[in-house]
């Protein structure tokens, strides 16, 4: 496998680890060669090939070495400058892109920006992230940003520049789909710089869920899990089929995306009633303390019966509903990024006793918290799409 592993990336090391799950499944020795372009460039006529396939985050020189010495490849960097010309498999990011939006569109929000660099990955997402905000009858702004910000201090400062012109413009609420983890961060850095609030003013979904960027600080960034472990096993599986002299299905496979991860860069509703929205705030700041519509009211000045009348109009739904949808949400992030116990979970979210959270939990998803999580676990099983299928 060549996966540029030492530049830290979770995704480089997710596809691996799919890769590797395969390999193993299928008793095979795995090889790590970083140079494997460089190793297949010094082979002459007639030496022993030392490996029978590649996984790799494909260069020029490996694409043309593996031809002339016919060995199977399978490229699994979007970017690559010869993506065209090798079997590839990659996250669809097309339904990224409509997942982005479709998420910002559920929180309320009719304003958009779009933070992407110039490459294949990001304008797919771009793209489809564009037609759902369209077909909803709604624009969204397009800036787009240097790649590998961190790479150079001119691009550090040119990301800054852009971040602080579109905040000065910013008419909130805004929803912002960031292309990378870094940009989400710093856009959330600046925001609270220039005493914007993030998610009220400016709601975020970033990147590809590069969990020491979304996690930490707060808050934490809603991004998308697009199954990059899932890539790497279907690399795998393709890479057989090419040893074993069967063709891949088309050029490129598409592995669809487990699904957006929410946080709290989202975690909130657009209303129009100011009191309302004072409410929202104060539950989602306080949902794991023993709340319930008296306490709500009291921390936002009005009458329980008003505050009541207030949330059916704005939203459809009384308070103690929308405290349990904050405390439900809370518990199917835990249950899908964790393997912690569902009653410390429950402790976490204001159910201390296990079987009212067991009980609040079936009656609102429908099925038990354990039956949630392998749920969410089995979505990685999902089957790819071919590219234009």
């Amino acid at each position: 496998m060549m996966m540029e592993l030492e530049t830290g990336f979770s995704r480089h090391f997710d596809v691996y680890s799919g890769g590797y799950q395969y390999a193993e499944e299928q008793g095979w020795e795995v090889i790590i060669d970083e140079f494997a372009d460089d190793r297949l460039s010094r082979l002459a006529a007639g030496d022993r090939l030392p490996y029978d396939g590649i996984i790799a985050r494909a260069t020029p020189l490996l694409a043309m070495e593996c031809v002339r010495v016919r060995m199977p490849v399978v490229n699994v960097w979007l970017n690559s400058p010869v993506v065209d010309i090798l079997p590839g498999v990659f996250p669809d990011y097309a339904i990224s892109g409509r997942l982005r939006a479709e998420h910002l569109l559920s929180r309320g929000v009719t304003r958009f920006y779009v933070l992407v660099a110039d490459v294949a990955a990001h304008r797919l997402e771009c793209q489809a992230f564009l037609q759902v905000i369209e077909e909803a009858g709604f624009q969204a702004s397009v800036i787009w940003v240097p790649n590998d910000i961190a790479n150079t201090l001119e691009h550090w400062r040119e990301i800054e520049r852009v971040i602080d012109q579109l905040i000065v413009g910013l008419e909130p609420p805004v929803g912002v789909f960031a292309g990378s983890e870094m940009v989400g961060r710093l856009l959330t850095q600046r925001c609270h710089n220039q005493g914007l609030s993030v998610p009220q003013d400016v709601a975020i979904v970033c990147g590809h869920n590069e969990s020491t960027f979304v996690e930490k600080p707060k808050p934490t960034l809603t991004s998308i899990n697009v199954g990059h472990e899932r890539v790497g096993y279907e690399a795998a599986r393709q890479l057989h089929e090419l040893i074993e002299g069967r063709a891949m299905p088309s050029l490129h496979v598409l592995v669809p995306p487990v699904g957006v991860v929410a946080r709290e860069s989202t975690d909130f509703q657009v209303v129009a009633d100011n009191v309302v929205e004072l409410a929202l705030a104060y539950i989602a700041e306080n949902y794991q303390q023993k709340i319930g519509p008296n306490d709500v009211a009291l921390a936002v000045g009005v009458q329980t019966r008003t505050l009541q009348n207030r949330f059916k109009k704005a939203l459809g739904w009384p308070v103690a509903t929308e405290i349990r949808r904050v405390r439900i949400e809370r518990a199917k992030r835990a249950l899908a990024e964790s393997d912690r116990g569902v009653a410390e979970i429950g402790a976490d979210i204001g159910y201390p006793d296990p079987m009212r959270m067991y009980e609040v939990f079936r009656r609102e998803v429908g099925m038990s918290p354990s039956e949630f999580r392998k749920q969410r676990q089995s979505l990685s099983a999902g089957p790819p799409q071919h590219a234009g299928a």
